[in-house]
């Protein structure tokens, strides 16, 4: 029984700090800053979407990028996420691989 103890208390932990890190990691690549720090083949388009009727509308709403470019949060918002992953490295990976050099 000290055996399951000794692997279940590290394992919750573990899991915890799993979930934790892939709710904050969910969290921050879908803010507005985020979606603005890849858009160098479009300079503009922070510039245009904050003059559009997206970004904040005469009632006080503001559209961000995720709801328009990904799916509603549930299924498939996610994968439509983990699909970016080659165009976020085509934008920044000659800069990281510049950087390290």
């Amino acid at each position: 029984m000290k055996r399951f103890w000794f692997l279940f208390i590290p394992g919750v932990f573990v899991g915890f700090l799993i979930f934790w890190s892939g709710s904050v990691a969910v969290h921050k690549t879908s803010t507005d800053e985020y979606c603005n720090s890849c858009h160098t083949i479009h300079p503009h388009a922070t510039t245009s979407w904050k003059k559009s009727v997206h970004y904040e509308t005469k009632s006080g709403n503001h559209t961000g990028c995720v709801e328009c470019h990904l799916p509603p949060k549930g299924e498939g918002y996610l994968i439509a996420k983990v699909k970016q992953d080659p165009v976020i490295y085509g934008e920044n990976g000659p800069k990281i691989q510049n950087h390290s050099t």
